[in-house]
């Protein structure tokens, strides 16, 4: 007589599965027939969907971003008669595409090399921009230079970010800081040198909010406090 190991229910003696729980009912005393090859190889991980997903995320956004350009021309021409402030529309969009599309269509380049190609984007908008209100004033004096001051430091936080060579809250702090500079310069770059007013504030906080950040990362209790 015997009972399923599983619920306990009383077996037939020609039983080969509980009829309550369908457990599978196993003879202790004949041995298994064991497997003697080589192991089979693990399956290959398959990563095609995520490809997929942003091959497909690429496509709509490219898309919708040429259709945006497309429409804006279109509408112009037809109110204008030629391309007036569409220019600027359209060259928005291709700053977008190059921002936001390229990164999921060429993935294997370097970080860097995506900030470089933000920065001809940006300056080509700007140029556009400054070029339909007939003023170049303003982008050499602040706009071309403190796009290049941000490119730089977006290059130099990813490169961190890329090779792991700080925390990550010491990354954060650093950027926070670097932050607080830039202000520094736009306010420059727009007062011509003479004030830094607003400026000073707000990269005093930011160096205090770096430090904040600092103190937390070295500190292991507050590391645990924060599950970091």
């Amino acid at each position: 007589m015997s009972y399923c190991v599983n619920c306990g229910v009383k077996l037939k003696e020609d039983a080969r599965c509980c009829p309550l729980c369908d457990c599978p009912v196993i003879n202790p005393y004949v041995e298994f027939k064991r497997f003697s090859g080589e192991n089979p190889p693990p399956p290959p991980v398959d990563t095609a969907p995520v490809a997929d997903r942003l091959d497909l995320t690429h496509f709509i956004l490219s898309l919708t971003l040429a259709l945006a350009a497309i429409s804006c021309g279109i509408v112009d021409l037809c109110i204008s008669k030629r391309l007036t402030w569409s220019i600027i529309a359209i060259s928005g969009c291709i700053t977008a595409y190059v921002g936001v599309c390229l990164p999921m269509k060429k993935r294997k380049l370097l970080p860097e090399l995506f900030v470089l190609f933000d920065l001809f984007a940006a300056l080509l908008t700007i140029s556009v921009v400054a070029w339909r209100i007939d003023s170049f004033g303003w982008a050499l004096r602040v706009a071309f230079p403190l796009a290049a001051a941000v490119a730089v430091c977006s290059a130099y936080m990813v490169n961190l970010v890329r090779r792991h060579k700080m925390r990550y809250f010491h990354i954060i702090a650093l950027g926070v800081s670097l932050a607080g500079i830039l202000c520094i310069l736009t306010e420059l770059l727009v007062n011509r040198g003479t004030d830094i007013s607003w400026s000073g504030i707000a990269a005093i906080s930011c160096v205090l909010f770096s430090a904040v950040l600092c103190i937390i990362a070295k500190s292991r209790r507050l590391t645990r406090r924060f599950h970091l």
